[in-house]
């Protein structure tokens, strides 16, 4: 912990479920995001993942609207465009993205023997150059293979409940 503030990397998984109403483990992450920021806990993101989030939160809006109305209207779509960029921007708020470089990139290729998933790869290795207390993630791949201490969210949000 630099100079005792905990240093938590959350995936993409992890701010899927917080920005996402209704998915099996929304309360989950609201619960541990709302105590990090509690605890004033620094939470961070990779920044290569916040284009998929942008897509996937606008695309599962469409969907809540499509399943609700049976279309989605140009104006539903608009609105479905607008909440994801809002939850883009509660991100930026609620946390600190770590630049992924050519180094980074290389280092994400040579962990091809922990995980034959670039994207995780480069998740770990943003978690290690931030210096990261811990990841937390849903992934149990990633779990089991990170390089850096990590935690599922039930996990992290115990050690955050314990005040550890």
């Amino acid at each position: 912990m630099a100079g005792g503030q905990l240093r938590i990397m959350l995936d993409a998984n992890v701010w899927l479920d917080f920005f996402i109403p209704g998915r099996a483990s929304s309360a989950t992450a609201s619960r541990l995001i709302r105590g990090a920021v509690e605890r004033n806990a620094e939470l961070l993101y990779p920044s290569h993942i916040i284009e998929d989030l942008f897509y996937e939160i606008r695309r599962d809006a469409a969907e809540w609207t499509r399943a609700g109305a049976g279309e989605v209207t140009r104006e539903a779509a608009r609105y479905c465009h607008d909440y994801a960029w809002g939850c883009m921007e509660d991100l930026h708020e609620l946390a600190t993205a770590v630049a992924t470089d050519d180094a980074d990139v290389l280092t994400a290729l040579k962990f091809r023997s922990l995980s034959e998933d670039l994207g995780d790869n480069l998740v770990l290795v943003a978690a290690q150059r931030a210096g990261v207390d811990y990841l937390v993630t849903s992934d149990n791949v990633m779990l089991n293979k990170a390089t850096v201490a990590a935690l599922a969210p039930q996990d992290m949000l115990s050690v955050l409940e314990a005040g550890l």
